[in-house]
This record gives C-alpha cells, sequence and structure tokens, in this order.
C-alpha cells in the first residue's frame, strides 16, 4: 500500500463508520484510537479526510500535532472562513 492509499482506505472507513455508528462522540473516540495506528505506517495524508466527517476532524485535531498547528494557522488566516462537511470547499462569510 502506498502512502497515499492511507487517506483513500480512511475515507473508506469513514464511510462505514457514519453508517454504522451515529454518534459522533463514539466515531471520534474510535478516530482517535485509529489515527495513531495510520501515522504508525507513514500516513501523513489524513487532513484529506477532514472534512468527510466533523468527528474525525476532531479526533484528528485532538492527536495529531502537525494538523493542529495547520488548522489553527488556517483558522487565523482566513478568518470567517469554515470547514464544511457537506462535501462543500471552504466558504468565506461576506
Amino acid at each position: 500500500m502506498s502512502w497515499k492509499s492511507g487517506s483513500a482506505l480512511m475515507s473508506d472507513i469513514i464511510d462505514v463508520l457514519m453508517e454504522k455508528i451515529p454518534n459522533d462522540q463514539d466515531r471520534q473516540e474510535i478516530y482517535e484510537a485509529i489515527i495513531p495506528c495510520f501515522e504508525a505506517h507513514d500516513c501523513d495524508t489524513l487532513q484529506d479526510c477532514a472534512e468527510d466527517d466533523e468527528a474525525f476532524h476532531n479526533a484528528l485535531y485532538e492527536v495529531d500535532q502537525s494538523y493542529r498547528d495547520w488548522f489553527d494557522e488556517m483558522q487565523e488566516e482566513y478568518e470567517g472562513d469554515t470547514l464544511d462537511f457537506d462535501d462543500e470547499e471552504l466558504e468565506e462569510d461576506d
């Protein structure tokens, strides 16, 4: 498996968990447990999945310092923008 295929696999896992586990907090706890497994195998593209599920974004923010730093910097730079968890791009408030 290539390093890039890890985010594709995680995206598939997110789809399954969103279907089977409706509670955001429960999914976040699962994500927090499995994200380090992906990172231990050099998958460094999990941020590609951040908009797939808000619970995944929250988990990634909690366990991945580089994602937290990037996200906080992005929030400062694009104040008023938000992540859109409905498959749309970032939108800027006017």
